[in-house]
């Protein structure tokens, strides 16, 4: 058993699974996302909290599952 430092921990990640993806790269606020009551495509959640004037947050959460809707809006990831 080797002991590591935690940024030296972080690393090991890395090296050992060249595929791990942080969460930034898993949820990344620049993916395209639909709205499923009005069917539209947004670039981004930024551009989808702007236009509707819904707290980019609130999207995100809904996107994560950890809210079914904000504002009877249902997001989901859009994938061509």
């Amino acid at each position: 058993m080797q002991l590591l430092t935690p940024s030296e921990n972080i690393k090991k990640k890395f090296v050992d699974n060249p595929n791990y993806k942080t969460n930034f790269e898993l949820i990344n606020p620049k993916t395209k996302i639909i709205c499923l009551n009005n069917g539209v495509i947004y670039e981004s959640q930024h551009e989808a909290a702007r236009k509707l004037n819904i707290s980019l947050g609130h999207i995100n959460n809904v996107l994560k599952g950890k809210r079914n809707h904000t504002h009877g809006y249902i997001f989901r990831y859009y994938s061509a």
